[in-house]
């Protein structure tokens, strides 16, 4: 399903599984997960490079009421909605089964610690690396060689980072074949929602898709001006256009 030119997959967790399984087992190329959600969809509007890496992404899931809206109106469809921390979810029982590498890179070191203990408690059988870079370290060609050769030294078979959309998202795609990780995805706050260093809307909200809501209420300051100047401007006007442009295919087909 197609929206702004982007390939967006109706998928199901059930079925992700079942496709990082066999590319962890099978394949030797770098996969490349994106959740979209409307910031992102917003950004890539305006950003070429990040529309491009977008289109080039091997998995473009649906994360946010806003995509879902919007597929629901062009195609009449209600997609499942995952999220970055659904894929880390259904990548750390897969990595425990597999007793496989995961490097996270990003986010405070005491976000890395409390997430290591967590997930060495779950997933015993997980081999973990965590790095938490000096801000905009990619933009150092000294620091980013020294986060490269951790993670080359390392090998991961997953690869997680968290610097905040497009900035992981573009990162990724620029190293993920010179890293060699088979699974790449840019999870952003599913990291400290994990870790318990932010805690994630009740599940209320989630069901009701008002999960934007509880972090909006929650980090007003940092969310606000992204979520209500940025975002929802965009998404009313993205939605009007998808209903004119279907109104306009069915009087043509009439």
């Amino acid at each position: 399903m197609l929206i702004n030119n982007l390939k967006i997959a109706a998928i199901n967790l059930p079925d992700i599984e079942n496709t990082l399984k066999a590319k962890l087992k099978y394949s030797q190329t770098c996969m490349h997960i994106i959740t979209l959600n409307t910031s992102f969809l917003r950004m890539a509007s305006t950003d070429s490079v990040f529309n491009s890496i977008c289109q080039k992404s091997d998995l473009l899931v649906p994360d946010g009421v806003g995509v879902i809206l919007l597929l629901l109106i062009k195609y009449g469809c209600l997609v499942k909605k995952i999220t970055g921390n659904d894929i880390l979810e259904i990548c750390l029982i897969i990595a425990d089964s597999y007793s496989s590498k995961i490097a996270f890179v990003g986010s405070s070191e005491n976000t890395l610690s409390l997430l290591r203990k967590k997930i060495h408690k779950r997933f015993p059988n997980v081999k973990l690396k965590t790095i938490s870079p000096p801000m905009f370290f990619e933009n150092d060609n000294r620091e980013n060689q020294k986060v490269l050769d951790e993670l080359k030294y390392f090998s991961p078979d997953f690869l997680f980072v968290s610097l905040g959309c497009p900035r992981q998202e573009k990162w990724l795609h620029k190293y993920k074949n010179e890293i060699g990780a088979k699974i790449n995805v840019g999870i952003g706050a599913a990291v400290d929602f994990y870790a318990g260093t932010k805690k994630r809307a009740p599940k209320i909200f989630i069901q009701l898709w008002l999960e934007w809501l509880w972090r909006l209420l929650h980090e007003p300051v940092r969310l606000g001006k992204r979520y209500i100047l940025e975002d929802l401007p965009y998404l009313i006007k993205t939605l009007y256009s998808t209903i004119v442009e279907n109104k306009n295919t069915l009087k043509t087909k009439n």
